[in-house]
């Protein structure tokens, strides 16, 4: 194991991307990327997702992040072995809705927190 990773102590793992996505093609965007669309329904293939957030930009409304939430690293490997011709199906579909992506990191979580537990 390397300094700093600790993938098995972890509560969780998250990756998170970024898009500028093209305006005419806003609303399918938030529809497949959002948490009910085809890649959340994708990665519900697997056991060990748990949820994916979208997030837009205030000031720049065509600027989104996705937050994808996974039980550990090694299931998001895993899911991506065992579906990868599907990831890659419908990230080729997707395509047209954005001009720009870009992986901005993977994380551990510190501390695993549901939904109805963020601050008050």
């Amino acid at each position: 194991m390397t300094p700093g990773h600790h993938e098995d102590s972890s509560p969780g793992f998250v990756y998170v991307w970024e898009f500028t996505v093209d305006a005419k093609w806003q609303t399918e965007f938030e529809r497949a990327y959002g948490p009910d669309g085809a890649w959340a329904q994708l990665f519900k293939k697997h056991s060990g997702y748990r949820g994916t957030q979208l997030l837009r930009h205030n000031e720049d409304p065509l600027k989104y992040w996705t937050v994808d939430h996974w039980d550990s690293e090694a299931s998001q490997r895993d899911f991506r072995l065992r579906f990868s011709a599907e990831f890659e199906d419908l990230d080729h579909r997707c395509e047209a809705f954005t001009q720009k992506e870009e992986l901005l990191g993977e994380f551990s979580l510190v501390v695993r927190t549901e939904p109805g537990e963020w601050a008050n």
